[in-house]
């Protein structure tokens, strides 16, 4: 029996594939899981290219690795419905208000950078248009 499909049986009996990782070109963490919405088992890859060292990224692996498994063993699944989180809508205002709380620990010089940036930005679009655009988060 050829891997893919060995894998495609897995899949279908326990829902997912143990995560492993694979190093070569490029270091990654992969695992199949079946996505209920889309039924179609899907891919699901976290690359470690980001961490400098060998070691590092090994040990990284190891802790992530375990982790992804004792979370997919209780059905958590990646694209699941934001994983049981619904999408809210909130205004473009609002957003830009949180957007500005969070920056206030950034140095002065490129707070001020990013305040000019949302100033002209205001200035642009319409006061309606300001009032009634709405995100999803």
């Amino acid at each position: 029996m050829c891997a893919k499909r060995a894998t495609t049986h897995i899949v279908e009996l326990i829902g997912y594939t143990i995560p492993s990782y694979h190093e070569g070109k490029n270091s990654y963490i992969d695992f199949y899981f079946y996505d209920s919405e889309l039924s179609k088992i899907r891919r699901k890859k976290y690359h470690l290219d980001s961490i400098p060292s060998k070691r590092k990224r090994k040990a990284y692996a190891t802790v992530f690795i375990s982790e992804l498994t004792k979370k997919l063993m209780t059905g958590w699944r990646p694209w699941n419905s934001q994983n049981g989180i619904d999408k809210e809508e909130i205004l473009f205002t609002e957003c830009l208000d949180k957007y500005l709380e969070r920056i206030k620990k950034i140095r002065q010089r490129t707070y001020n950078s990013h305040i000019y940036f949302i100033y002209k930005y205001h200035q642009k679009i319409s006061k309606d248009q300001r009032k009634s655009t709405k995100i999803c988060k």
